[in-house]
């Protein structure tokens, strides 16, 4: 069975500044996806 999402946005990584992005677009009352590469989020960043 296929599965079916429905996102505003899609985020890719989650450094600081596209956090900020991100949040700003959930406020709006978007709907986002978000695709991290490392375990965390964050990603490789020590912020």
């Amino acid at each position: 069975m296929q599965k079916s999402y429905d996102y505003d946005a899609i985020v890719i990584g989650t450094v600081p500044r596209v956090n900020g992005a991100a949040i700003g677009l959930v406020k709006q009352g978007a709907r986002i996806a978000v695709i991290e590469s490392y375990y965390n989020i964050g990603g490789g960043c020590t912020h």
